[in-house]
C-alpha cells in the first residue's frame, strides 16, 4: 500500500510532462502483459509491471482538476463517485465472480480510462496556467 501510494504521488508530480503520455500506455503495456501472462511471471517482475501502473493513476487526477477549473466541484463530486463504485466494486467482484474476472474487469476499465484521458486532454485547449 505504501509503495502503490508513493508511485500515485509521483504521478501527480509527472501530470503536466511530456513524459506522462509515454507513462500511460507503458502503464497499459505492463497491465496487458500481467493480464495475459501473471501467471507465469515471477512475482517481483508483476510487482515491477505494475509500478507504471500505480504512477498512471496518479497522473490522471491533477491535470483533470486544471483543465475543469470552470466547474472544480462537479469535478470533484465526479471523483467521489467514481471512489465509491471503485471501493463496492473491489469489495464484490472477487466475492462474487473471482479474482481472474475481476482482474480482466480491472484492465477493462483502465484500458477505457487511457483512451478517455488521451481524448478528453486532447480535445480540452490547455489552460493559461499550464
Amino acid at each position: 500500500a505504501v509503495i502503490f501510494l508513493i508511485c500515485t504521488g509521483l504521478g501527480s508530480m509527472i501530470a503536466a510532462s511530456a513524459a506522462r503520455k509515454v507513462i500511460l500506455w507503458v502503464a497499459l503495456a505492463g497491465y496487458l502483459v500481467i493480464a495475459l501472462a501473471g501467471d507465469l511471471l515471477p512475482g517481483w517482475t508483476a510487482l515491477v509491471l505494475i509500478v507504471p501502473v500505480s504512477i498512471a493513476t496518479g497522473s490522471f487526477f491533477p491535470l483533470l482538476f486544471e483543465r475543469a477549473a470552470k466547474n472544480p466541484l462537479g469535478v470533484f463530486a465526479l471523483d467521489a463517485v467514481g471512489a465509491g463504485v471503485g471501493s463496492l466494486l473491489a469489495a464484490s467482484i472477487p466475492i462474487l465472480f473471482g479474482f481472474q474476472f475481476y482482474g480482466t474487469l480491472a484492465l477493462l476499465i483502465f484500458l477505457i480510462t487511457v483512451v478517455m484521458d488521451h481524448w478528453f486532454h486532447k480535445s480540452v485547449p490547455p489552460s493559461i496556467s499550464a
